[in-house]
């Protein structure tokens, strides 16, 4: 994507064209995905001087909107409260806009759109011939109380399991702090109460994960006993992906005892090399 153009390419980098997102009068639209050649979804990033009526919409490279999915009450209601409170922060040109897009996220599992919304308890799916369904639900039970819980970020979806992350607030089994380094060099802490949680699609099994390590939450990697692990991405044959940087993977060596594998490979990295790739299968 480029601005409000999708640039296509084919699996070798060739380029084969361009053409633009379309927009409406009254919102804007970003980010897209693709979901086959003659379909693609995005979402409704942000709506300019009026209430919110949808959340995605499909459309071709032909500029030509097929679907436009309503946004659900619940979360317009969450959008239009959360912003109304924050909006005296906002520059004089956007004080009227609502955008819809931060507590929207779209990801692509086969060849169907999935829509979540932050704070509504369903996943919806969007199929290419524009049929919509609800593909999970999730009781928050006692979480939902002044929207306590929420889910955070993309889920990501494999075959068997969705890996979901949550912000749990009050109700976080393991709360954690976590230490960034600003720019200048000032160390901060702060206070997390998110946490990841595995669905398994099979049995219907559902748990939210305790961290292998405090303040380091993810998978146990007990296979090489490198760093928790967490797919940033889903490969179409069902790999998961993510990766480590120099940095993190030298300190991790540093104070656990890693196998001899995972130690040859950290002590063949440079300064300077690239991230480190780490592939399940």
């Amino acid at each position: 994507m480029s601005n409000r153009d999708i640039i296509q390419y084919d699996g070798n980098g060739k380029y084969l064209g361009r053409f633009s997102i379309p927009q409406g009068d009254n919102f804007t639209v970003y980010p897209a995905i693709y979901l086959n050649d003659s379909t693609y979804a995005a979402i409704i990033d942000a709506y300019d001087k009026s209430i919110p009526e949808y959340s995605v919409l499909i459309f071709n490279p032909s500029d030509s909107i097929k679907y436009l999915m309503p946004i659900t009450q619940q979360n317009q209601k969450y959008l239009i409260d959360i912003q109304q409170s924050d909006k005296d922060k906002l520059p004089p040109s956007m004080k009227d806009m609502v955008f819809v897009g931060m507590g929207t996220n779209i990801y692509r599992y086969k060849d169907s759109a999935r829509v979540v919304f932050s704070y509504n308890d369903t996943i919806f799916s969007l199929s290419p011939d524009l049929k919509l369904q609800s593909a999970y639900i999730i009781h928050f039970g006692k979480t939902n109380k002044e929207k306590q819980a929420s889910l955070l970020r993309t889920p990501k979806e494999s075959e068997g399991y969705l890996y979901l992350l949550f912000e749990l607030k009050v109700f976080a089994h393991e709360p954690y702090e976590k230490v960034y380094t600003l720019k200048n060099g000032t160390v901060k802490s702060i206070s997390q109460t998110d946490c990841y949680a595995l669905f398994n699609k099979k049995t219907g099994y559902f748990t939210l994960l305790n961290q292998p390590e405090m303040s380091m939450p993810g998978i146990n990697e007990d296979i090489l006993s490198g760093p928790p692990f967490w797919p940033s991405s889903i490969s179409s044959k069902g790999e998961l992906i993510t990766i480590y940087t120099v940095e993190e993977l030298l300190k991790w060596k540093g104070t656990h005892k890693v196998s001899p594998k995972l130690a040859k490979i950290i002590e063949s990295l440079g300064d300077l090399d690239n991230p480190v790739v780490v592939i399940a299968r």
